[in-house]
C-alpha cells in the first residue's frame, strides 16, 4: 500500500490551468493527480494512494502548472520536494 500526500500554499491557477503532482524515480515519472483547492485561496492539497504498485523508491515529488490541453507530459515546474518513506 502506498500513500502520498501534498499540501502546498500557492496562488490559485489561472483559468484554463491546474496544478498536478508527480512522483519521480530516475527518468520514471508518475502523475499523482490534480491538486484540489477547496477554499479558493492559496491552500492546495493532493492525496494519492496505490494498492497494487510499489512506488516507495519514487522519492522525489514535483508540482507542475499544467495547461488544460490534454497533454499528459509534465509542464511548468513550480515546486519540488523529497518524500519520506515510512513503513508500518
Amino acid at each position: 500500500y502506498y500513500l502520498h500526500t501534498v499540501t502546498l500554499n500557492i496562488e490559485p491557477a489561472e483559468e484554463g490551468y491546474f496544478y498536478e503532482g508527480w512522483i519521480i524515480k530516475g527518468k520514471n515519472v508518475v502523475s499523482t493527480g490534480h491538486l484540489s483547492n477547496y477554499f479558493g485561496d492559496s491552500r492546495h492539497s493532493l492525496r494519492f494512494t496505490e494498492e497494487n504498485k510499489d512506488y516507495t523508491r519514487h522519492t522525489k515529488v514535483i508540482i507542475t502548472l499544467e495547461p488544460d490541453d490534454g497533454d499528459p507530459a509534465p509542464a511548468q515546474h513550480v515546486a519540488e520536494g523529497e518524500l519520506r518513506v515510512t513503513k508500518r
